[in-house]
């Protein structure tokens, strides 16, 4: 006797294929969910410092900071990598520590002066020998070719033969880069815009092979700052970007393991994970 079929839903195996498919899609944003939450949270320190009482120069020399360890954490996170840069605190000799895991694996030193001969004396004191010695955009060449010139001087407090070999105008480490940034731009009030700017464009540049790493990418990058700036909850925030990201990859059609796999990487970069009521619901679309 002939079996007859009749039409039905997609089976379980196959629902399952497609969840894990859009989950896939969803978790290979997460990495660049970690990248926009390091911007994220630089708009955030950015926030703090120019809410201090310091003059424009010395303010844009602590917003230098932040953005370097802002976009070095970027990067690193859009790349996986472990390292990891930490503005010091305390009078510490360095302005960013790198690290790996608990090891301090590498330190800055960032100097933002009006001349690149004074920010050759500035950051070839003998206290900041081994460190990566960053100056403002436009600076690095000159201030190596003027290091070169000096040595080390008779008083032996600077050590210009040092700052001839490191100095940059970026961080590095393990591969991992911060973004070179002018003293003009350090002291401008549009350095939060240039930072999310910069952050959305090399999620594209990185290689995103799909809608949802590039619209997902994006919605975090600004729903983060809605979030810092308190225009959104977190839980909103968090929200929204599970929802961009998964209408980019399925349509529209969010299951409860795709929601999953992303609340889990809004989880990691500080957020508020989805609650257990909306991420436990059967499949959901979002209107």
């Amino acid at each position: 006797m002939t079996q007859m079929h009749s039409p039905h839903d997609p089976s379980e195996e196959t629902t399952t294929e497609r969840d894990v498919l859009q989950g896939a899609a969803v978790a290979t944003n997460a990495r660049q969910v970690d990248s926009a939450a390091a911007i994220g949270e630089g708009l955030k320190n950015l926030k703090e410092v120019r809410s201090k009482g310091y003059g424009a120069p010395q303010k844009g020399g602590f917003a230098a900071e932040v953005h370097h360890e802002a976009t070095f954490n970027a990067d690193a996170a859009r790349k996986g990598l472990t390292v990891k840069a930490t503005r010091t605190t305390g009078g510490a000799a360095a302005d960013l520590k790198i690290t790996q895991g608990d090891q301090v694996v590498g330190e800055a030193q960032i100097k933002y002066r009006k001349t690149a001969a004074k920010a050759t004396k500035a950051v070839s004191h003998k206290k900041y020998d081994g460190m990566q010695k960053v100056v403002a955009e436009g600076q690095a060449e000159r201030v190596r070719d003027l290091a070169g010139k000096r040595g080390v001087d008779g008083l032996g407090e600077h050590n210009y033969a040092d700052t001839s070999r490191t100095a940059a105008d970026r961080v590095e480490h393990s591969g991992a880069s911060s973004k070179p940034l002018s003293r003009d731009a350090a002291q401008s009030k549009r350095l939060g815009a240039r930072m999310v700017a910069g952050e959305a464009g090399a999620a594209a540049k990185a290689g995103a092979t799909s809608g949802a790493v590039i619209g997902g990418a994006m919605s975090a990058v600004t729903n983060i700052k809605a979030a810092v700036s308190g225009e959104k909850t977190m839980l909103e925030a968090s929200g929204t970007i599970v929802k961009d990201t998964a209408l980019a990859a399925a349509g529209g059609a969010v299951s409860a393991a795709a929601t999953s796999v992303a609340t889990a990487g809004c989880a990691r970069i500080g957020l508020q994970a989805l609650s257990k009521g909306r991420a436990g619901r059967h499949r959901r679309h979002w209107h």
